[in-house]
């Protein structure tokens, strides 16, 4: 089942190529936001030669922390601008989720009409939905936690090396899982508001616990595939990437080109986890009435009963 998800989801993605240029297009923007004032900054201290020298032969901690002490000011600045880029990129991508949600849920081609309308119709009741699941996502990501109280009990305030070692590696997997799992039900959650209608964020989300942990295996495994995929085609950009550590103006543009390929992979792998995801969810998620097709013609005293029913 997860398989036929993913090659569902490798052939509808395939067809929303303008879907696939939008998630693109957004990453590069809030990259830009911060890489062309960190730019002018490293030009303004050590000039463009010296800066290319410095940059594109690996990484000169030298150079780095030199710049670091002058510039502190400045590192300040940035620091506060790359917060509020992260913040517009989740946003970002918060808004464009709904459109991207509704056209999959859809089964149908590119449509602009229908992504840029859904993407502001569901942005507002996608940032309710964050603020309910945030107790969520420290319940999950706290999880983690469980290891270090497990070594306390069993090993004492003063472990071994060894059982230190790996729990910090069990640690480190176990915030991991639980990050993933909750973003798992963070996006179930949005489908189940997409195809309903429903502007009950809490009831939302309590539904999409509830199918993620029923159907647990497959949502979650399918998730994990699309993480590791992940991050072999970030180890396949940092390999090329070595490879293209010149001053030389040729390996800079070949440098270039290698990063908007890697974003444009990264781009087209969320739109494939999101279509990959419809498709289990609407193979398995269990069938409820949109709001807007529930029949207005009833009397007064049934139409609550119907609507509660609905969401």
């Amino acid at each position: 089942m997860i398989f036929n998800s993913l090659l569902h989801g490798f052939k509808q993605t395939l067809r929303m190529k303008r879907m696939i240029a939008i998630f693109f297009l957004t990453n590069l923007l809030m990259g830009l936001l911060v890489m062309i004032p960190l730019r002018n900054m490293l030009n303004d201290f050590a000039g463009n030669s010296l800066m290319g020298e410095s940059l594109t032969g690996g990484i000169n901690w030298d150079f780095i922390f030199e710049f670091f002490n002058n510039n502190s000011g400045g590192i300040k600045m940035l620091g506060g601008l790359i917060a509020v880029a992260a913040m517009m990129y989740w946003l970002a991508g918060l808004f464009i989720s709904g459109g991207a949600f509704s056209l999959f849920l859809k089964s149908e081609g590119w449509n602009g009409s229908i992504f840029w309308s859904d993407s502001a119709k569901y942005f507002g009741r996608f940032f309710r939905l964050w603020l309910w699941s945030i107790p969520l996502f420290v319940v999950l990501y706290g999880i983690q936690f469980l290891e270090t109280g497990f070594v306390r009990v069993v090993f004492g305030s003063d472990p071994y090396e060894n059982v230190k070692f790996w729990g910090n590696a069990v640690r480190v997997g176990l915030g991991y899982l639980g990050i993933i799992f909750y973003y798992v039900i963070f996006d179930y959650a949005r489908m189940y508001v997409v195809e309903t209608n429903t502007r009950k964020m809490r009831i939302a989300l309590k539904k999409s616990i509830l199918f993620s942990v029923k159907n647990f295996w497959k949502v979650f495994g399918l998730a994990v595939i699309f993480f590791l995929v992940g991050i072999l085609f970030l180890l396949m950009y940092r390999v090329k990437a070595s490879f293209l550590s010149s001053p030389d103006v040729f390996v800079i543009f070949l440098l270039i080109i290698v990063q908007q390929i890697y974003i444009l992979l990264k781009s087209a792998l969320k739109l494939m986890l999101y279509s990959s995801q419809v498709n289990l969810y609407q193979k398995y998620f269990p069938k409820e009435i949109p709001i807007e097709t529930v029949p207005i013609e009833s009397e007064p005293g049934n139409v609550s009963s119907e609507l509660s029913s609905a969401v």
